[in-house]
């Protein structure tokens, strides 16, 4: 069997591992959920694969294995979308202690796993053939949802614990950064209007100044755009434009106009 790679369509990177766009959504909404709720973090060990003790059920996709155990995690992830989920207590040799998860409604595993999702209905262990070689070890979840249900399932409890986890002295502390912000954001308009009417009041209280050196400029760069032999180019229509940029900054730097 070929294996879809991270470039197949419908698939990516999730951990550095490949899988499914399914497993790519669920995955880290899980994840942070078991965190919330003191579970750690689940960290993916198989996701895409041809691990041999697991018979093929992660050739296509809808299908991850977790590292470590703990009944908790597994059953949150079937309450989240995951009915088929197990810890598998295994020895080293057979693939280690893992939590095996197959995502309810996926549209990749109709061929490895989604018999697994039949078996746990009916109360089964997801082994053997059929994925009914002995009965099932944990409880059905509460609500059966599909992988989709399962993430807006699990985001409303991600919101809720969140919710719950920001206090009044939270609210007080952002309420104060808040108002920081809009201070300065206030002092910055000011001295932005102050910088715009000391930029105007050139071309106006100071426009004997400003005239002064317009009209000289004028003349020396409309020298320079006649003069073939002058080392700097530049062209009649830039004349105007050159000048009035340049009067203006003589002008800004200097205490007092000049005497003609």
């Amino acid at each position: 069997m070929v294996l879809p790679t991270a470039n197949t369509p419908g698939y990516g990177l999730l951990d550095g591992h490949v899988a499914c766009d399914c497993l790519i959504a669920w995955t880290p909404v899980f994840q942070r959920l078991c965190e919330l709720k003191g579970y750690g973090h689940p960290v993916v060990w198989q996701a895409t694969g041809l691990n041999p003790n697991s018979v093929g059920t992660h050739a296509a996709g809808d299908t991850i294995d977790f590292g470590g155990l703990g009944n908790a995690r597994a059953m949150l992830a079937r309450e989240m979308g995951a009915w088929a989920t197990w810890p598998r207590d295994w020895a080293p040799a057979d693939g280690g202690q893992h939590t095996h998860c197959v995502l309810a409604g996926g549209p990749h595993n109709a061929n490895t796993s989604r018999y697994q999702t039949t078996a746990v209905r009916a109360g089964y262990n997801g082994l053997g053939p059929d994925g009914r070689a002995g009965r099932d070890p944990l409880s059905p979840p509460k609500t059966y949802r599909t992988w989709k249900q399962g993430i807006a399932w699990a985001k409303g409890e991600i919101n809720r614990i969140e919710e719950a986890m920001y206090t009044d002295a939270d609210r007080a502390r952002d309420v104060a950064t808040k108002a920081a912000v809009d201070r300065l954001i206030a002092q910055e308009a000011s001295r932005d209007a102050a910088l715009q009417a000391a930029i105007d009041g050139l071309g106006s209280a100071e426009s004997g100044r400003y005239g002064y050196y317009s009209q000289k400029l004028n003349q020396i760069l409309a020298d320079m755009a006649a003069d073939d032999a002058s080392p700097v180019t530049i062209s009649p229509d830039q004349v105007g434009t050159v000048a009035d940029e340049v009067a203006r900054r003589v002008v800004a730097s200097l205490p007092k106009a000049p005497t003609p």
